[in-house]
């Protein structure tokens, strides 16, 4: 039996961010935008605003500083590639439904 996930669904995505964080694991690929010097829980606001983004990640500047709360935030397109780096997270983004054509 197969079962179909679908990732883009609003439904995949709840309003609680840290539970649907990808905790220790680095999301990659076209960066829609990016910034330094973003504190961590700004990362998925500032990427919200960007029309391309569907996909947030955010690294500390010092990978080895478990209490660092400032890095780089990258709002990215599509998923290209998943590493696991610790004291990085990342998440999807809420669906935006005018951004597909969807009308409801």
């Amino acid at each position: 039996m197969w079962v179909r996930v679908d990732f883009g669904s609003p439904s995949m995505v709840s309003d609680d961010e840290q539970r649907d964080r990808f905790y220790n694991h680095e999301i990659d690929g076209p960066i829609a935008h990016e910034e330094q010097d973003i504190e961590g829980e700004d990362c998925r606001a500032l990427c919200l605003g960007q029309e391309k983004a569907t996909i947030y990640s955010w690294t500390p500047a010092d990978l080895d500083d478990d209490e660092s709360s400032v890095g780089t935030c990258k709002c990215i397109e599509s998923i290209k590639s998943i590493t696991l780096n610790f004291n990085t997270y990342s998440g999807f983004l809420p669906q935006k439904r005018q951004r597909r054509g969807f009308r409801y």
